[in-house]
C-alpha cells in the first residue's frame, strides 16, 4: 500500500528544487518535465512516482540549441557527411531543423519557453 499525493506544477516544481537535485533543471525545465509526465500518466491510465533522481538520470537540459548541437555532435556530422553540398545550400535555420527532426527520430527532444531543451536517451 502507498500514499499518494497528486502535485500541481508550482508543487512539482518547489518540491524538485527542495531535493538534492534541486539545481540540476531550470524553472521551464521542471514545468516541461511535469507536463511531460502528466501527459504520459494520462496516456498510459497510470500514476507516475515522483523521484527526483530517476528524472535528473533520464533527462539532461541543454540552454540553446548550439549547445544541443556541440552536445550531440556526432548526430550532425552524420546528417551532413554524406553530402557536403546539402549544408552548405541550407540556411541555420533549415540546418536546426534537420538536427531536431534527426535527434526527435531516436530521443525525446522537448523546446523550452527560455529557448533551451530537454533531452532524454529513452
Amino acid at each position: 500500500m502507498a500514499i499518494k499525493k497528486t502535485f500541481s506544477e508550482g508543487e512539482f516544481v518547489s518540491e524538485f528544487q527542495s531535493t538534492s537535485q534541486g539545481d540540476y533543471f531550470s524553472s521551464d525545465g521542471l514545468r516541461a518535465l511535469y507536463k511531460y509526465y502528466w501527459d504520459l500518466s494520462e496516456e498510459f491510465q497510470e500514476d507516475m512516482e515522483f523521484d527526483s533522481v530517476l528524472m535528473s538520470t533520464e533527462f539532461d537540459e541543454f540552454s540553446d540549441i548550439e549547445q544541443l548541437m556541440e552536445n550531440y555532435s556526432y548526430i550532425y556530422d552524420n546528417i551532413f557527411e554524406a553530402d557536403d553540398d546539402v549544408e552548405e545550400n541550407l540556411t541555420s535555420e533549415e540546418i536546426e531543423d534537420e538536427f531536431l527532426e534527426y535527434l526527435n527520430y531516436n530521443k525525446t527532444v522537448i523546446e523550452l519557453d527560455n529557448g533551451g531543451f530537454l533531452v532524454s536517451e529513452n
